[in-house]
């Protein structure tokens, strides 16, 4: 339920991906949880990493997940002492997204939904995990592109 990190395929700037404004067309690690917080997965066949460069715990088959090493959560702690998250990457080139929210409405899921937080007409995007209703805002997800109006997509499944 974080800001997200985009890795490798298609156009990347700074956080953000750039491309047809329905379909996602990169890979994209996204972060669901920081630590000691639940991340919430869209679909439970997914692999959910805990850690950080440098050590990393994995999971599957679950449909959310504490980001912690405890019974709720991972069966280790890879990096001892130090501040991890919990990330999965999304692979689907084909997903369309459909809006469930203007910037300052609240989306109203009631299960886990990959989301998207920006502008359609510029194709600036960040991504997230959510598992129960968000507000659609900055302080949510940041800002990935600054002065202009944003909203919330959810993935269609």
């Amino acid at each position: 339920m974080r800001i997200f990190t985009l890795v490798a395929v298609g156009i990347v700037t700074a956080g953000v991906m750039v491309g047809p404004s329905n379909y996602a067309c990169a890979q994209i690690l996204i972060t669901c949880a920081e630590e000691g917080q639940t991340c919430y997965l869209p679909f439970p066949w997914l692999t959910v990493s805990y850690g950080k460069s440098g050590g990393l715990a994995t999971r599957s088959g679950v449909s959310s997940v504490q980001c912690a090493d405890s019974t709720s959560g991972f069966d280790r702690d890879p990096l001892v002492g130090q501040p991890k998250t919990c990330t999965f990457v999304w692979r689907d080139a084909s997903t369309v997204f459909k809006r469930c929210a203007l910037e300052g409405q609240t989306c109203e899921i009631t299960s886990n939904k990959l989301v998207r937080f920006g502008d359609a007409n510029t194709n600036v995007w960040v991504y997230g995990s959510f598992g129960l209703p968000f507000a659609c805002t900055r302080s949510v997800f940041g800002d990935p592109i600054v002065s202009t109006p944003k909203e919330c997509q959810v993935m269609e499944y």
